[in-house]
């Protein structure tokens, strides 16, 4: 089977190796992650939910980045892959350091490709947990980021969809799938509300 990363020549070699070498070797809580979402959590400090291969979804807090001299909170925008360090406490991890890994480009520039890129981060952060994530998923997930970001066609973003729903148990990869936002929004009996709120009035 030819891996995902090689059906497009253009992806980031950086991404593809990040992506590929799993025994990449990791000091304490070295990971690459995903941002799916942030939030204020205080004046100066965030709530950041990441998706990470070792550990899953992990919610970490990320002080002082709303300071307007921190570097890190550029680096912490949903979409964005980085590389970050978490320290365990007895309530949430505390992230450390961040450094950019790969940022969502111009896709912020046009308001359907923000519109798909915040759906499928918000359909990562309703359908999966804080458990390891299988390699071939992990590969589809990042995989899928990427062609969204290339604003490639919606069939091919469908196609990938479905992969994912089907490597998680929730559709048929042999059966088509009209509407992705429908099945999630039955399978986690959660109403999907990024197309709420970036709608244009």
């Amino acid at each position: 089977m030819t891996p995902l990363f090689e059906k497009q020549g253009s992806f980031s070699s950086k991404i593809r190796d990040l992506c590929y070498d799993v025994a990449v070797k990791r000091n304490g809580q070295n990971f690459f992650a995903l941002v799916l979402k942030c939030r204020k959590n205080r004046e100066q400090d965030l709530s950041v939910t990441l998706l990470t291969r070792e550990q899953g979804k992990v919610i970490a807090v990320a002080k002082g980045v709303c300071k307007l001299t921190s570097s890190k909170r550029a680096y912490l925008e949903p979409g964005n892959l980085v590389q970050v360090q978490l320290v365990e406490t007895k309530n949430w991890p505390i992230l450390t350091q961040a450094k950019l890994v790969a940022d969502t480009g111009k896709a912020r520039e046009d308001l359907v490709q923000v519109r798909r890129l915040f759906l499928y981060l918000e359909i990562l952060d309703l359908l999966l947990t804080a458990e390891e994530i299988p390699v071939p998923l992990w590969q589809k997930i990042i995989y899928l980021r990427e062609i969204l970001l290339q604003n490639m066609s919606t069939r091919l973003v469908r196609q990938e969809f479905k992969a994912i729903l089907a490597t998680l148990g929730y559709a048929d990869e042999s059966q088509e799938l009209t509407s992705v936002t429908n099945l999630v929004s039955e399978v986690t009996g959660n109403r999907l509300c990024t197309y709420e709120y970036l709608r244009v009035k």
